[in-house]
């Protein structure tokens, strides 16, 4: 299974258009190498998603809960930065571009995204195909299961039926793009005062490592991207939410991922 690199992505990077932004508090990725010169003899690599180059970006999208819209501090803006300081040719796609004006720039950055506060991992697979009309990712970031914890803990759900939802999921975003890549977020924990629904956290995320291992494949992989580990209480805003530090945090782990 693929884990914390993507040589496609690497492949797109020696292509990309430079763009300045900046991410507070964020370190920012090693500087890349200059790129080998392209063998024209050779055909292109059929890697996940392209190779990309400056008239064509990764569309990239956030997917998931308010945790990725932001209550109120998301990731998108840092990694935005992230991605456009290590040269990356890409764009966010979404149907919706909410971000708390108070905390973020209204310009200057890709704002779309495809996070739905409240949602479970069951609404965003009923509603998907819907979405996926409006556009075509190469690139998927998918932070989902909070709301399924909450409902399992509360509602007596079943993390079976998460689960068969996550693959619904998967198998949607394939069907609109064969090479799609799918990075699979291990969600970020509650406060640590709330043991039960940290337990139902931990099943989860032990259930999204054994689904990407079995739904990995070499034409659209699924790497799996630990949010959890060293998330602790100081990285929240009101139990649940990332402040802004734990957005940051997870900005960063996004970024690990997606860079060589």
């Amino acid at each position: 299974m693929t884990t914390q690199s993507s040589t496609w992505v690497s492949l797109a990077l020696t292509l990309a258009v430079a763009c300045t932004a900046e991410a507070p508090g964020v370190d920012l990725p090693v500087p890349l190498p200059a790129p080998d010169e392209p063998d024209e003899s050779e055909p292109d690599d059929p890697t996940p998603g392209g190779p990309r180059g400056d008239e064509e970006p990764l569309q990239i999208l956030p997917l998931g809960d308010s945790i990725t819209v932001g209550g109120p501090f998301t990731y998108r803006y840092a990694l935005h930065n992230l991605l456009s300081e290590a040269e990356l040719s890409f764009g966010f796609v979404g149907s919706d571009d909410w971000v708390d004006l108070d905390l973020y720039p209204a310009d200057g950055w890709d704002r779309d995204h495809e996070g739905h506060g409240g949602w479970t991992t069951g609404d965003i697979d009923d509603e998907l195909e819907t979405f996926l009309a409006g556009y075509t990712p190469d690139v998927v970031l998918v932070h989902l299961g909070t709301n399924d914890a909450s409902d399992v803990v509360n509602n007596g759900a079943s993390l079976r039926t998460s689960e068969a939802a996550m693959t619904s999921i998967v198998e949607k975003l394939r069907a609109d793009n064969p090479s799609v890549a799918i990075y699979l977020a291990q969600i970020i924990p509650f406060e640590t005062s709330n043991v039960e629904l940290n337990e139902t956290v931990d099943d989860w995320n032990q259930r999204l490592a054994q689904l990407s291992s079995g739904l990995d494949t070499s034409s659209s992989p699924i790497s799996l991207v630990d949010m959890n580990t060293g998330f602790g209480d100081a990285d929240l805003n009101d139990g649940v939410h990332p402040n802004e530090q734990g957005a940051a945090r997870m900005a960063q782990a996004w970024a690990e991922a997606l860079l060589p």
